[in-house]
C-alpha cells in the first residue's frame, strides 16, 4: 500500500449522512455513498483500536467484503502496546 505524501485520504465516517440514514442507504447498504465510494477506491486502511472493536462492527464487515470482492488493497494500522 503506497501512501506517499501526495496520497489522498477519505474518512468513511463522513460518508453517510446520519440525519437521513434511511434515505442514504437506498435499497441495500451496497447502494450507500459509503459503499459506492469504496468500490471506486484503490483500497482501504483500517485503523484498529487496541481492543480490535473494528472487527465487530457491521460497516467494517461490509468494508472488508467490498475490498475482498473487488480485490482492492487493504492495510491495517494497529495501536501501540502500552
Amino acid at each position: 500500500f503506497d501512501l506517499g505524501e501526495d496520497s489522498l485520504y477519505w474518512v468513511c465516517a463522513y460518508a453517510n449522512n446520519q440525519s437521513v440514514l434511511e434515505e442514504e442507504l437506498g435499497v441495500t447498504p451496497l447502494d450507500s455513498p459509503f459503499a459506492m465510494a469504496l468500490q471506486i477506491s484503490d483500497g482501504a486502511l483500517v485503523v484498529m483500536d487496541s481492543e480490535a472493536m473494528t472487527l465487530g462492527r457491521a460497516w467494517c464487515a461490509l468494508e472488508n467484503a467490498i475490498v475482498s470482492r473487488n480485490q482492492l488493497q487493504y492495510a491495517i494500522a494497529t495501536a501501540r502496546a502500552p
